[in-house]
């Protein structure tokens, strides 16, 4: 079997390929939290948390670089 991959070569292909990545990934994660058995109220306090989660470990990265 034979596996073709095409890297973005130029850091602007670099960043749109990190951005569609990041998009897919928050589209995954609010349909998840959409589908909880939850009420309405709750998934918003679940979505409040996992956007601080990430603030926060974004904000680790960045002093760490």
């Amino acid at each position: 079997m034979k596996v073709f991959v095409n890297l973005p070569q130029t850091p602007e292909e670099r960043k749109a390929l990190a951005n569609g990545v990041a998009r897919f990934h928050a589209t995954l994660m609010l349909e998840k939290i959409k589908k909880l058995n939850i009420n309405d109220s709750s998934k918003e306090k679940v979505l409040n948390l996992v956007l601080e989660h990430l603030e926060e470990e974004a904000k680790k990265e960045c002093t760490s670089n």
